[in-house]
């Protein structure tokens, strides 16, 4: 008998049966073959599994989904928590602000701060989502930005992030918000009182932070607005000279009806909630020119389309809060400005861009997303996101690569950041065959292909068997 290799030894030799289910293995291979020529071949007119998006790129298509606005903002708010602060001593959570942005990591000065937690929060706060999440983490993360340290100079005050000092925003934030989680005792009023006061300058304006004595920082209406804020929800105006910061906030009011900054700034019109803060915590916005700041005011809205000269969503919330808090909101076309909004969020991801048609790098992030529900909120539309929208992406947190080259090239993989870059031996990738044909395959035809090769394979081994038990007797 002739030397045949072992599968011309199977077909030659082979039984009926055998020659049956390998016949019927090719005609299932032809059949699968003229199939994927037809809807997947260079004239397919079928669906194509991945879509080309402007500024997102390949998006593929089982991750294009119907959703409503107000889901679409609790998946991409939700994809932003971080519940594995390891790399800190305790047992932390926060939100990150963007998709594609570094872990926390002490190395490399990269902390998050409070509002990494409240920006999350009010969000879902005002979708009646809270219950998403366990607040305990967050709760520790708050309470370990006060210092407790009876040596230090800030004992008793909350910190900015874990390795910076407390300024003015922080005091405001704590004072504010802190409670919503049920955090007073975490407010040291006598602290916090003495460290803003002594923010004030000589012109009756407040600073935002204690510099060095070589640093002479001036006052200005934002560090002004937060102190006033701050101070009166404390219940401590007394302890600081109100007639001159309401000196100071006069000077900065000009006879266009904008304020600026600083005394000898130009108007503008983001200092003109920060003055109306100011002059509401000092209990005298009899003093706005209603009329001259509500006109300063609107020049920067274009009321046909709801869009601001800067193009952000930001700038548009601050004239919108403005003018609510002058009482002429009814100057504004609400359709134009509700339906500018809208437009803001992204079909990419589900959160909010600064402006519609966005196509710089800084994309669609927290902030955004909670600025965008503060105008919803303000203007009483929140019923508006239980609209429906396609989103293209369901959203992810990714690691940018800038920081896996720069933690590899600085620390090495020695440290805990080694699994979030996946360090670790080389080895083979591990590729899942079925998950890479899938896609291109009919279900049905997969299945008979599959069952055609068992088949196969075990009618081979059989008769390999027999055959080897011949050779033996002969």
């Amino acid at each position: 008998m002739k030397n045949h290799s072992s599968f011309s030894l199977v077909w030659r030799e082979g039984d009926g049966d055998l020659k049956r289910w390998s016949l019927a293995l090719l005609v299932c291979v032809l059949v699968l073959t003229v199939q994927m020529q037809l809807s997947y071949g260079p004239d397919s007119v079928a669906s194509p599994d991945t879509i080309n998006v402007t500024n997102g790129g390949d998006v593929a298509s089982n991750e294009i989904h119907r959703t409503t606005r107000r889901q679409a903002i609790i998946d991409f708010v939700m994809a932003l928590y971080d519940d594995n602060l390891d790399v800190y001593d305790g047992d932390y959570a926060v939100f990150y602000g963007f998709l594609t942005q570094a872990p926390w990591d002490p190395r490399i000065h990269h902390n998050p701060s409070p509002d990494n937690v409240f920006d999350g929060y009010f969000v879902l706060k005002r979708l009646n989502a809270t219950d998403l999440i366990d607040w305990s983490k967050c709760k520790n993360f708050l309470k370990s930005l006060i210092n407790l340290d009876p040596e230090s100079d800030y004992y008793h005050l909350p910190n900015s992030s874990i390795d910076t000092a407390p300024d003015v925003w922080t005091c405001d934030t704590v004072t504010e918000y802190y409670p919503e989680l049920g955090l007073e005792s975490c407010i040291y009023p006598d602290e916090i009182t003495q460290f803003v006061s002594g923010l004030q300058k000589t012109d009756g304006g407040f600073g935002t932070a204690p510099f060095s004595d070589e640093i002479v920082e001036s006052a200005t209406m934002t560090g002004t607005a937060f102190a006033l804020r701050t101070l009166r929800r404390l219940g401590r105006l007394d302890m600081i000279d109100k007639e001159a910061a309401l000196d100071f906030v006069l000077s900065c009011y000009k006879d266009d009806g904008g304020f600026s900054d600083m005394p000898t700034g130009e108007s503008l019109v983001g200092a003109v909630p920060l003055a109306i803060m100011a002059l509401e915590a000092l209990g005298r916005t009899d003093l706005i020119r209603t009329e001259e700041t509500t006109n300063f005011t609107l020049q920067f809205l274009d009321n046909n389309t709801g869009d601001v000269p800067d193009h952000t969503i930001v700038t548009l919330y601050r004239i919108l809060w403005s003018l609510d808090h002058m009482g002429t909101l009814d100057r504004v076309n609400l359709d134009a400005v509700l339906t500018w909004v809208l437009d803001c969020q992204s079909a990419q991801n589900g959160g909010f861009d600064p402006a519609p048609d966005h196509m710089d790098e800084w994309k669609e992030n927290l902030y955004l997303t909670r600025v965008a529900t503060d105008i919803l909120e303000l203007l009483g539309r929140m019923d508006l996101l239980d609209e429906n929208m396609t989103v293209f992406h369901y959203p992810k947190h990714t690691i940018p690569d800038w920081y896996i080259e720069l933690t590899n090239r600085e620390f090495g993989n020695s440290t805990s950041t080694t699994t979030a870059l996946g360090g670790g031996s080389w080895g083979l990738p591990s590729i899942d065959i079925l998950s890479v044909i899938a896609p291109f395959v009919p279900g049905p035809l997969l299945l008979t292909l599959i069952a055609s090769l068992g088949v196969y394979i075990y009618y081979s081994e059989r008769q390999r068997r027999k055959l080897s038990r011949l050779r033996e007797k002969r």
